[in-house]
């Protein structure tokens, strides 16, 4: 790739604590005979054992839900090489693998009891030209700057410390998805390491099968097909750009009508694709909440006063507060994840469920969310926080097909996401009462919205998992995986599986 400089910057990372208290999940005993010293010798990088104090903290996802996990090994590779060398060792060794970029599975997909392959080290940048290329190990925040530093830009998560291979290969919900489309819409070519040891470049235009590989990596999500260790992009230039980031505010007992008017605005297409923004109600210790859309606009703050005006008017009731900030892109994109209630604060336990909207919501749909967030004020009452998180789809995403790419979900109005959070040393009982909200709130919503998932939001439970990520395109992905993965090296409890196409 020509005209790339290359850009160093601060990789963004996670808190993680190590945590004494143990939960469901340890390390079995396949593999315990695998030659370890082996393998370390043949890496350019680090691996972790449990022996070594580095290990505790290694370990740990940004969910400590999954604290209780104990691999066998952790290896930082510093190189593809590394990569190859793990994925070598995992078929040979038959060792259980788990691929982690940044750690924010929701199901903990991420850890594993044989080796976990962390490709955090695989963070180099280079911006340039119109494209940029990123080591699999890049975070959101260290993403943005190397761009902005280049005048560029692109549609990459809304949380500044996810892994840059995890969001986009899932899709790639952003501060810009109704302008720019999808973090997956913008790949040009991905390295990868597929179970039998290749490193393979994959295009579009590739041959079979590296160009359906390609396919398939554009928002089918990750640790299906193999390891995959750097990703090009085309960029958006943002030399001229000017943004504006937004806080749309009302009463506590306005949540049904802000849900209704939000989504009948937002799908309308009189609102301009440069507005991307996402309704959030987020419940914390039981305090009253209140229901907000917060975004980011492309323009000026009086560009975007109009069409605040038009939202106020699909709900029905004036805000009680508009906030409007203008900003430059880096702010826009960084900061996107703070502005409904999320932080960069400590470690917490959390589980979530999903489901796609794929029309607006309808009156009894609105009712019955609302009333799901009233149910969910007893338990954030004693400690925690939780509530509906839905981000607007539509614009630019839908300038595609559903088969276009792996993603699906081209013609929805947004995804929404129930979110329950609490502290580690929250009674279980609290536990399973704050679970069984999540279940009960996705089981009344799935009779307005029908079966539908965002596949960088798994939920564990959910057993259509293949029809509500993938929809009609699983098929082709199961033709992928046998012709790229046969034996399932690369697998977990939700992972593309052969099928019938299989060998």
């Amino acid at each position: 790739m020509s005209a790339l400089r290359s850009v160093r910057v601060p990789a963004a990372t996670a808190p993680r604590t190590p945590s004494p208290v143990p939960v469901k999940g340890s390390a079995g005993s396949a593999g315990s005979a695998a030659k370890w010293p082996a393998l370390e010798a043949g890496l350019r990088g680090v691996l972790l054992r449990p022996e070594q104090a580095a290990y505790e903290q290694a370990r740990l996802l940004v969910n400590q839900r999954f604290d209780g996990i104990r691999p066998q090994a952790i290896a930082y590779p510093a190189d593809v090489h590394d990569v190859v060398e793990c994925v070598d060792f995992a078929r040979t060794s038959r060792v259980p693998l788990a691929l982690r970029s940044g750690g924010h599975s929701y199901a903990g997909y991420s850890t594993g009891p044989g080796l976990v392959v962390d490709v955090s080290s695989l963070n180099s940048t280079a911006v340039g030209g119109g494209y940029a290329r990123f080591g699999a190990g890049v975070k959101g925040q260290q993403a943005h700057l190397a761009l902005a530093a280049a005048g560029a830009s692109l549609p990459l998560g809304r949380c500044p410390t996810i892994g840059l291979a995890g969001v986009t290969l899932g899709g790639g919900l952003s501060a810009f998805t109704r302008a720019w489309g999808l973090a997956c819409d913008h790949l040009r070519e991905v390295e990868i390491v597929t179970a039998d040891g290749r490193v393979r470049r994959v295009r579009a235009d590739s041959p079979y099968p590296d160009g359906d590989l390609f396919w398939a990596l554009c928002g089918g999500g990750g640790g299906n097909f193999g390891a995959v260790t750097a990703l090009e992009f085309a960029t958006e230039d943002i030399r001229d750009l000017s943004c504006t980031r937004f806080l749309a505010g009302w009463p506590s007992a306005a949540t049904a009508a802000v849900l209704r008017g939000w989504s009948v605005w937002n799908a309308d297409p009189s609102t301009p694709r440069t507005v991307t923004c996402a309704f959030e109600q987020l419940s914390d210790s039981g305090l009253p909440s209140r229901p907000t859309v917060t975004g980011t606009f492309i323009g000026p703050p009086g560009a975007l006063e109009p069409v605040l005006d038009r939202l106020a008017a699909a709900v029905g009731l004036p805000e009680a507060e508009r906030v409007l900030v203008p900003c430059d892109y880096t702010r826009a994109a960084s900061e996107a994840d703070r502005w409904g209630g999320g932080t960069l604060g400590p470690r917490v336990a959390f589980a979530a469920k999903s489901h796609i909207v794929r029309e607006p919501l309808s009156p009894a749909a609105a009712s019955d969310m609302a009333a799901a967030l009233e149910r969910l004020h007893r338990f954030t009452a004693v400690g925690g926080a939780g509530g509906p998180l839905i981000d607007a789809l539509g614009g630019a995403v839908g300038d595609r097909p559903p088969g276009a790419t792996a993603f699906p979900h081209r013609a929805a109005v947004g995804v929404v996401q129930y979110h329950s959070y609490w502290h580690q040393f929250t009674d279980p009982a609290h536990v399973d009462a704050r679970i069984e909200w999540l279940r009960d709130t996705h089981t009344t919503l799935q009779t307005h919205l029908g079966t539908g998932g965002y596949t960088n939001g798994m939920d564990p439970e959910l057993t259509d998992w293949q029809t509500a990520y993938h929809g009609e395109n699983y098929p082709r992905m199961q033709r992928v995986k046998a012709a790229c993965d046969p034996d399932h090296l690369f697998t977990f409890p939700q992972a593309v599986t052969c099928g019938t196409a299989g060998r």
